[in-house]
């Protein structure tokens, strides 16, 4: 069996660039999950205010499992969690970007101000982490700080993976007073 190694965080955390060049450096598929799932029409729906396909995440497993583990691959998506079984998953990288960062980050992706909010608040409650640990454990689940820069920490990521060695995480916590009133409070 190959391995599957999950790149997720909240939208807008550089998911897609970190998992191209861990996949790019380890010579790994790169797969991007939500368009796969899409392209194979594993959705329920389409959400018209979140602007996003709703997934099928109750079939999606048996209809992308023979895809995924025929070949070593790096998945992104914020959603690999809700679908993909613990006991198929090598790592769970969770990216993490402090809130004025993704803030900046999402505006340049031209997120509406409302769907900036719902993002930064899931970033600062770690919503995502904490989906993963309890899907994964903390054994294959870390988090990674890529508030200054994407790419250099999918070569630091692929030096341990190349070593055998297990990542630690980051310590992330952007839970503080001044987010809290920044983010949450009108």
């Amino acid at each position: 069996m190959d391995m599957i190694i999950i790149v997720t965080g909240t939208p807008g955390v550089g998911k897609t660039v970190f998992a191209k060049e861990l996949a790019r450096l380890l010579e790994w598929r790169y797969v991007d999950l939500n368009d796969l799932l899409i392209k194979l029409n594993l959705i329920e729906g389409y959400d018209a205010y979140r602007k996003a396909y709703i997934i099928d995440t109750n079939n999606a497993w048996d209809s992308i499992k023979d895809y995924l583990l025929s070949k070593n691959s790096i998945v992104d998506s914020h959603i690999a969690q809700d679908i993909i079984p613990r006991k198929y998953v090598h790592l769970c990288i969770v990216l993490r970007c402090e809130p004025n960062e993704l803030v900046r980050r999402l505006k340049a992706k031209s997120y509406n101000s409302e769907k900036i909010r719902e993002n930064v608040q899931a970033e600062i409650l770690d919503v995502i982490y904490a989906d993963a640990l309890s899907r994964y454990g903390s054994d294959r689940v870390i988090s990674v700080d890529v508030t200054k820069g994407v790419l250099n920490k999918a070569i630091e990521i692929y030096q341990y993976i190349r070593r055998g060695v297990t990542p630690l995480s980051d310590n992330v916590n952007w839970l503080t007073e001044e987010n809290f009133r920044k983010f949450f409070m009108d």
